[in-house]
């Protein structure tokens, strides 16, 4: 009986170290992905960022250069 439960509890053993190590895999995983997720939200934020400086410098400085810069079909320097 006693080799038994040594068998038994080795074995419970080796299952918990195999569901530590899958843990900490998987842990590894997470953070890597929030990593790569989270430099590529900063970087878009920094991009949206430096096109809102861009815009309210030419609006301050000149709002009818702002509004002859707008893209799109209908631009005042057309007219």
């Amino acid at each position: 009986t006693w080799g038994l439960a040594s068998e038994v509890s080795r074995g419970q053993r080796d299952t918990l170290f195999q569901m530590a190590e899958v843990h900490r895999q998987i842990q590894v995983q997470l953070e890597d992905m929030l990593k790569l997720f989270h430099s590529e939200l900063l970087s878009q934020l920094e991009h949206k960022l430096d096109l809102d400086i861009k815009y309210l410098t030419v609006s301050q400085a000149d709002p009818c250069r702002l509004f002859l810069s707008i893209p799109g079909p209908l631009k005042l320097s057309d007219a």
